[in-house]
């Protein structure tokens, strides 16, 4: 996953059966790993206006166009 501080995500919560309890979007803040389950993602929630953290496979980076780079 190309993801660095900074990106703009989307964040999920996750029940333990792996239906989506949450989601929203955020701004990546921290990593932390690599581990041997995978790294950690700190999140800063806009929804809520608080931080996170969540697993590799809670987050998706949003691609988006620059608008001043534009042709």
């Amino acid at each position: 996953m190309n993801i660095s501080v900074g990106s703009l995500i989307k964040w999920y919560e996750e029940y333990s059966d792996g239906i989506v309890k949450d989601a929203g979007t955020g701004i990546l803040v921290q990593i932390r790993g690599p581990r041997p389950y995978g790294n950690s993602y700190k999140v800063y929630r806009n929804k809520f206006k608080d931080f996170i953290w969540v697993s590799q496979t809670c987050i998706e980076k949003i691609e988006y166009e620059d608008i001043d780079n534009r042709t």
